[in-house]
């Protein structure tokens, strides 16, 4: 995050791409993706892992999706493994769209788009209303819960 933060500032202040607005903020935001990524990938590998009571912990606790924490599941085989990631990625488009359409739709109402942002608003409603019954599936598949 901090490197994100010290490109960011630092292509802003310097300015060394040329081109129009949306063409300069291309470059900018491509350009503060890579180094931002080259940097976490070094980074992860020269530093220690974490400890593995720490993940079995965290498994533990947070029970995420058992694909890709195979190793750290085998180690904590009292644990139910769960694989959601499906309903989860389904959670997230709906959370992602109720959030963006209710801040569209309050910009356009505002803004006196009436019609527009009252559209946004029943649409993010609907969203929300979608996520609610997804995640009452969720937690209802979940036994002990």
């Amino acid at each position: 995050m901090a490197t994100a933060l010290a490109v960011s500032l630092g292509l802003h202040f310097q300015s060394p791409f040329s081109g129009s607005e949306p063409v300069i903020f291309a470059k900018t935001a491509l350009t503060s993706t890579i180094v931002t990524t080259v940097v976490w990938v070094i980074v992860t590998l020269l530093t220690r892992p974490e400890p593995e009571q720490q993940l079995v912990d965290f498994y533990r606790k947070v029970r995420p999706d058992v694909r890709g924490w195979q190793p750290v599941a085998r180690l904590a085989p009292d644990v139910s493994q769960t694989r959601d990631i499906g309903r989860n990625l389904i959670s997230w488009f709906f959370g992602c769209m109720m959030v963006y359409l209710a801040l569209f739709g309050m910009g356009k109402f505002i803004l006196g788009a009436r019609a527009r942002g009252l559209i946004l608003l029943i649409a993010s409603a609907l969203f929300a209303l979608a996520l609610r019954a997804n995640l009452r599936r969720v937690f209802r598949a979940q036994p002990g819960e």
